[in-house]
């Protein structure tokens, strides 16, 4: 099957969904399609995106890279503004950029960090009608990283500008995990790693389309790098997999098993329970039991926010991970023991 050289969203459009999540394998050319739509709808039709990175850092990385490539900028139709010649119809200002429309500059892209979504929701001037979420999948460790409640952040900010105007959103993202704090927040379960296609959910108010792209062998050199890296965990990930799906060995869990404790836990929801010496991640929680939350969520009947002092609480879970005691029943229940075991300081 032969593939065009970046993203096209026509095809999810068409669905109409209002959060469109685009999961796909590395350099697919997501963000070199999301470039093009936000310069295109700005420049023909008067239409503003807000791009959205998870931390400032990668904030200012993106503000280095959006449109600096001169073959991004020919596949788009931007050429640069220069000062001297007067030619041009594209430049940026701090955060922003702008087109040149029928005379006139227009900002057609603002570049924000999740953390910043606050100061958004208070700005006047807010006439979006996209918001591009790109590389909204990570690692479990950068997923950590993040504070509050990322999901929450990210929804309060679409609300404030849904008010001017309907928001389409995009969520770009590689096969870093195998979940992610939106899905567990939609009660969505991932795809299976094969899978390719189309899937929407909430009544099409929610898409999920999985690409599945494995690494182009151009030259010998590429072929040395495959041969390398065949049979390991990275190299299934080049491929088709979830970066730690091969890590995982998945069991069921006994059905004499007792609960030992239950998490909602940066967005991942999750039990654990004992049988015998073994203990068994699952993604059922039991109702009218307690769960342990990293922040105060008011949605359990019996709720504790978790706090350092519980971290003894934990110590026979620990001695069992530490001799190989802990199961999984999937590579999903496996991440979010993952951002568990980080907050307990493994």
């Amino acid at each position: 099957m032969t593939r065009p050289a970046y993203y096209d969203s026509t095809r999810a459009q068409s669905y109409n969904a209002v959060y469109n999540f685009i999961i796909s394998n590395r350099n697919y050319g997501k963000t070199w399609g999301a470039q093009k739509r936000a310069f295109v709808r700005g420049w023909k039709h008067g239409k503003r995106t807000l791009w959205v990175r998870r931390f400032k850092k990668e904030q200012r990385q993106a503000l280095d890279k959006l449109y600096k490539s001169s073959n991004l900028c020919k596949f788009v139709g931007a050429e640069w503004y220069d000062k001297d010649t007067k030619q041009g119809n594209l430049k940026q200002n701090g955060r922003k950029f702008f087109c040149k429309r029928n005379g006139k500059w227009f900002c057609f892209l603002e570049v924000i960090n999740l953390a910043e979504s606050k100061a958004m929701r208070s700005a006047d001037d807010i006439a979006f009608d996209t918001i591009v979420f790109d590389e909204f999948t990570t690692t479990v460790d950068e997923y950590r990283l993040f504070k509050g409640d990322e999901v929450t952040k990210f929804v309060d900010l679409f609300f404030s500008l849904k008010r001017e105007s309907s928001i389409k959103c995009f969520f770009f993202g590689n096969k870093e995990s195998v979940s992610n704090p939106y899905f567990n927040y939609f009660s969505i379960r991932p795809l299976p790693a094969e899978y390719e296609g189309i899937r929407t959910y909430r009544g099409g108010s929610i898409l999920i389309e999985q690409i599945n792209n494995p690494q182009k062998i151009k030259n010998e050199y590429d072929r040395k790098v495959e041969r390398m890296l065949k049979g390991t965990p990275y190299g299934a990930y080049l491929g088709n997999e979830y970066k730690n799906a091969q890590n995982v060995i998945t069991e069921r869990v006994p059905k004499n098993s007792i609960l030992y404790a239950q998490f909602d836990f940066n967005g991942f929801k999750f039990a654990i329970r004992r049988s015998g010496s073994n203990y068994y991640v699952t993604s059922k929680l039991v109702q009218n039991e307690t769960v342990y939350c990293d922040l105060a969520k008011n949605k359990y009947r019996k709720e504790r926010v978790l706090l350092k002092s519980h971290k003894k609480y934990f110590d026979a879970l620990l001695n069992a991970y530490s001799c190989g005691k802990v199961k999984y029943t999937s590579a999903v229940e496996y991440e979010s023991f993952l951002l568990f075991l980080n907050w307990l300081s493994i």
